[in-house]
C-alpha cells in the first residue's frame, strides 16, 4: 500500500500542485499540534516526514504515558457531573492505554488461543471495574 503520492518532477504544473498541497498539509499539521512538538516538526519540508516524525513520536507504547493514564483513571472522580459524562472520561482513557497495548496478530485460533482471549478480556473488564 502506497501512502504517500511523490513529487512529479517531469510536469512542472503537476509539481507545482503537489507543493501546494504539501504546503497546505504541513501548515494544517504545524497548527494542530502544540508549540514543542511544532518546533520539532518545524525544519521538516514534507508532509510525509512530518507524518512519519509524529508516528515515531506518539506510536511508540511508552511506559510513563502508561503511568500517567493510569493515575489519570484512579484519580477521575463523578462528583456532580452526569453518569454519561463520568463514564466517557473513563471510556477515553481506557481506549488510549488499550491503543498502546498492542498484541500480535493471530492466525490460527485454536481452543487454547480462544481460552487465553477469554481469560485476558475478563481480566481486562475486572481492571476497568476497579
Amino acid at each position: 500500500m502506497q501512502r504517500t503520492v511523490p513529487r512529479p518532477d517531469d510536469d512542472l504544473v503537476k509539481a507545482d500542485v503537489w507543493d501546494t498541497y504539501n504546503s497546505m498539509i504541513i501548515a494544517w499539521l504545524q497548527n494542530s499540534v502544540s508549540e514543542p512538538i511544532g518546533k520539532s516538526i518545524f525544519s521538516l519540508n514534507s508532509a510525509c516526514d512530518i507524518c512519519l516524525r509524529l508516528e515515531q513520536r506518539f506510536f511508540i507504547s511508552n511506559g510513563s504515558r502508561k503511568y500517567r493514564i493510569k493515575k489519570e483513571i484512579y484519580e477521575i472522580k463523578q462528583n456532580h457531573t452526569p453518569v454519561s459524562e463520568y463514564y466517557i472520561r473513563l471510556q477515553c482513557c481506557w481506549e488510549e492505554i488499550e491503543a498502546m497495548n498492542v498484541l500480535p496478530k493471530i492466525t490460527i485460533v485454536s481452543d487454547e488461543v480462544k481460552i487465553f482471549l477469554q481469560v485476558l478480556t475478563k481480566q481486562k473488564e475486572e481492571q476497568r471495574l476497579f
